[in-house]
């Protein structure tokens, strides 16, 4: 087994309404036991969330999204909602994950990640 260590993301960043990045899997390294924090600060409106996982070289696409703000089933936060996302998923080196809500500035985001190297 290698070096496991645990890596906090970065301090909570507030969404955007397109795809940006928000984590990235450090070379010659595996991420799993991923948990996303969410929470809404719009105290009027529910948002919801697009997230994807997307492996090292690819793009966004239906084939690795893991929810969507508008599909059945999909991530959908009510006004001044926290909730915590952990998922049981491993992402290889370079992989990296994805994110927007559907109304900008509303949602902050914490990723921690285990990494193993």
């Amino acid at each position: 087994m290698g070096t496991i260590r645990k890596q906090s993301g970065s301090t909570p960043a507030q969404l955007t309404a397109s795809l940006a990045t928000y984590y990235t899997v450090p070379a010659s390294t595996s991420a799993k036991d991923i948990t996303f924090d969410f929470l809404n600060t719009d105290t009027a409106n529910a948002i919801g969330i697009t997230l994807h996982l997307v492996p090292s070289g690819g793009t966004a696409s239906a084939t690795n999204q893991l929810f969507s703000e508008t599909a059945p089933g999909g991530l959908i936060l009510a006004p001044s909602e926290w909730r915590s996302v952990p998922i049981d998923q491993s992402i290889g080196a370079g992989a990296f994950i994805q994110v927007k809500a559907s109304i900008a500035s509303k949602v902050a985001l914490h990723i921690t990640v285990t990494e193993v190297s």
